[in-house]
């Protein structure tokens, strides 16, 4: 379902540097952004993948989970340290749990943000 990889990540005094070359990703970057995690965890995605996305940990720990749809069965992945990343999509049903405030993805998709409220 997903494809995991490990991005270099680099930690030092300062903090974590965890750089993304572009021409590493399998996909025309179209978007960026970024998920973070709240006080005691949260729940993120459960929705459709419509493309294909590199989903890097830049912080804390994730459970990444991909099935075939809304009931699964899922096959769980978890990122644990920076550089930690998975390709998803461009199908299947995608839901990501993010331990704490300290969670954070950076997320490189190949297509455009599209609102589920707008019509098109």
């Amino acid at each position: 379902m997903g494809h995991l990889r490990e991005i270099a990540a680099y930690t030092d005094e300062r903090g974590t540097l965890v750089p993304v070359e572009l021409t590493d990703v399998d996909f025309e970057v179209r978007r960026v952004f970024v998920v973070t995690g709240l006080p005691g965890g949260s729940c993120r995605g459960d929705h459709q993948l419509t493309c294909r996305e590199l989903i890097v940990l830049a912080g804390g720990s994730a459970l990444i989970e991909v099935g075939p749809g809304r009931d699964g069965p899922f096959e769980a992945s978890r990122l644990a340290r920076p550089g930690d990343s998975i390709e998803v999509g461009p199908e299947g049903w995608l839901r990501y749990s993010l331990a704490d405030a300290t969670s954070m993805l950076l997320v490189l998709a190949d297509r455009p943000y599209e609102d589920p409220d707008q019509d098109h």
